[in-house]
């Protein structure tokens, strides 16, 4: 397994105030997490991730069933703390 890269997700508040979102992560095209939470920051979010090289997408579904995909490559000769902006609905 190669070594994985030190990033930092940044995450948009949610348009239009709070709301449950549902966040679907995949990796070369195979989904390996899928989690929902109640978004009510007015502010972004920076989440601290280590992440192994290669294509990954975050789809973001509002509970109006808005989607917001948001793909991005990490390569092994990314700088640390390469920072990934992630849009919400």
């Amino acid at each position: 397994m190669p070594a994985s890269v030190p990033c930092n997700l940044r995450l948009q508040p949610p348009i239009g105030g709070p709301q449950w979102v549902a966040f679907t992560w995949s990796r070369d095209g195979a989904v390996f997490l899928q989690h929902a939470s109640m978004w009510s920051s007015r502010e972004d979010l920076v989440l601290a991730r280590r992440l192994v090289p290669g294509s990954y997408e975050i789809t973001t579904t509002g509970e109006t069933g808005r989607v917001q995909r948001n793909p991005f490559t990490i390569a092994t000769t990314d700088p640390a703390g390469r920072e990934i902006a992630i849009k919400l609905p």
